[in-house]
């Protein structure tokens, strides 16, 4: 009886710790819109090597396209660090498929920049994007410095600016316009997240 009781609770003591740890990474995946706002890079990538310890991951990516943010190169390298496991909230990524990575920029190793992300950051391959979400990041407007430009679609000329011509009823709310493949008005609430959305 003892033995069964013994054997019962390792059970659930080891139930117990699994599921913490499984359940240890919460978060709220953001749409593209506030994922973009959230993040300081935003890339595309395929990873070309990977590097792990027990504390973290990391992976060398060749950018495949300008970054949508930031002022990263096509076909220059970046640093991708995460966490070990996906209960610690870290990002598998698989060599040679192309990703869309966003997360927090670190400092530079080893000559490259790093890019730090987690499963809250909604990376994903580009091969799994809808055409929505196509259409949103191709229309970011790059900036870099006193440059910018847009990532894929065309600028467009408007005789007003859209922000002028758009309300938002979200108390605090800015807008900034995005002339790229249109005269779009972007609200960004007070704590840094898009509202007011085209179609809601």
């Amino acid at each position: 009886m003892r033995a069964r009781l013994g054997w019962l609770s390792i059970l659930v003591v080891t139930t117990w710790l699994w599921h913490g740890t499984a359940l240890a990474c919460s978060c709220l995946l953001t749409s593209e819109e506030n994922s973009y706002e959230l993040s300081d890079l935003v890339v595309r990538g395929r990873p070309i090597a990977s590097f792990r310890s027990r504390s973290e991951v990391w992976y060398l990516v060749w950018l495949t396209a300008p970054s949508y943010k930031g002022c990263l190169r096509e076909r220059s390298l970046l640093w991708v660090r995460t966490e070990p496991d996906e209960a610690a909230c870290g990002v598998a990524l698989k060599a040679g498929v192309e990703y869309l990575l966003k997360g927090s920029a670190e400092s530079h190793r080893l000559g490259a920049p790093v890019l730090h992300t987690t499963l809250c950051s909604g990376d994903r391959p580009v091969s799994e994007l809808t055409p929505a979400q196509l259409a949103f990041w191709s229309s970011r407007e790059i900036c870099c410095g006193e440059s910018c430009s847009c990532a894929a679609k065309e600028r467009v000329a408007c005789f007003a600016d859209p922000c002028q011509l758009d309300a938002c009823n979200v108390e605090g709310a800015t807008c900034r316009a995005n002339y790229c493949g249109g005269c779009n008005a972007e609200w960004v609430d007070p704590d840094g997240l898009r509202v007011c959305l085209p179609g809601t």
